[in-house]
């Protein structure tokens, strides 16, 4: 496993599994979770506070205010950006989130499986709205408001269902409008050629958001408990994260990757844009510093053949940069500020 700077100290405990302890990360992996319940929640919980009680230079107090604040930051992780809840499901995980560290140690489990209630009728809900728009036709030509606001806003909750679908579509739209913006060339449509064009994005935005909700609801329990763990963690720590046992293999074989390619690895976000979503620590995209988290893959030219983002997936690219280590290569991406980079 390769060092990126981190003392690493390894410690065994006899009633749960193997905890690792880093300078920036404290990772925890316990069992696996129930499939259908949340019921070996408490336990966890209880083992995950214990070691950090131990542990930890100053723990923090356990106390209604805690466990409130411990519940803002669960909802912060699995909804950051309000597309996936709306305000009466706020509500309804606040409600009682004063009592969260009091019904752990009730081994109480309640409170965990109201979570993941809301949490599934909110992706249901949510996979309805794609499915009904798959089936029709969305209107490029109606005029319409998409509002930016700070990052040190609040996050908003839309405050009922119809206003959420409308939401949902606004997303979409907008993700079919950048989705042409970020093909080679697109400054030369004309306005009709534009709206065909997002039109045409569509069906396959919709599909790809409708593929991330139908994965989220099969993974929902495990999320769910990992999420609620991890807020214990950030709540005691801002720098730990709690680890389940998948997260933990991903996060091991992230660190123990051996092969070199270009330093950068892409994947599509939610809507199926190609991003580069991995800078390898050491590799030549990060010594570069030109290449980030988060562009927009535009276009490659390897050996004088251009490749562009019109059509192709992630997967398909990325196999191409594989297989093209040593040939002379140039890659197009949009910046997180438009720019359009060659590198």
């Amino acid at each position: 496993m390769q060092n990126f700077g981190y003392r690493i100290t390894v410690i065994y405990f006899p009633t749960m599994t193997q905890v690792r302890c880093l300078s920036l990360s404290v990772l925890f992996f316990i069992s696996q979770v129930s499939i259908a319940q949340l019921n070996d929640f408490s336990s966890k919980a209880q083992k995950l506070i214990g070691t950090f009680n131990v542990y930890h230079l100053k723990p923090i107090s356990i106390n209604e205010t805690t466990g409130a604040e411990t519940v803002d930051l669960f909802i912060n992780e699995i909804d950051e950006n309000g597309f996936i809840l709306k305000g009466t499901d706020i509500n309804q995980l606040k409600e009682n989130s004063a009592e969260f560290y009091n019904l752990i140690y009730k081994n109480n489990n309640d409170f965990a499986n109201k979570v993941l209630t809301v949490y599934l009728v909110a992706l249901n809900s949510m996979d309805s709205i794609l499915a009904a728009m798959l089936v029709k036709k969305l209107d490029f030509t109606e005029n319409d408001t998409l509002y930016s606001t700070p990052f040190s806003s609040p996050v908003y909750y839309s405050p009922n269902l119809k206003k959420h679908a409308k939401r949902i579509e606004k997303n979409v739209k907008n993700h079919c409008m950048e989705r042409v913006v970020n093909t080679d060339g697109y400054e030369k449509y004309t306005e009709a050629e534009f709206i065909k064009k997002s039109q045409d994005f569509s069906k396959d935005i919709i599909l790809n958001f409708q593929k991330k909700v139908k994965n989220l609801i099969s993974v929902a329990p495990a999320t769910i408990e990992a999420s609620l763990l991890n807020a214990i963690a950030l709540r005691y720590d801002p720098h730990s994260n709690y680890f389940n046992q998948q997260q933990n293999k991903q996060f091991s074989q992230h660190l123990s990757k051996q092969v070199e390619t270009f330093g950068f690895y892409l994947d599509q976000d939610e809507s199926g844009t190609i991003i580069v979503a991995d800078i390898t620590p050491g590799g030549s995209a990060w010594m570069s510093n030109n290449i980030n988290d988060g562009d927009i893959f535009i276009s490659l030219t390897i050996d004088n053949t251009t490749i562009t983002n019109d059509g192709k997936t992630a997967e398909e690219v990325q196999d191409i940069l594989d297989k093209s280590i040593g040939s002379k290569l140039t890659i197009t991406l949009k910046k997180q500020n438009g720019q359009l980079k060659n590198r």
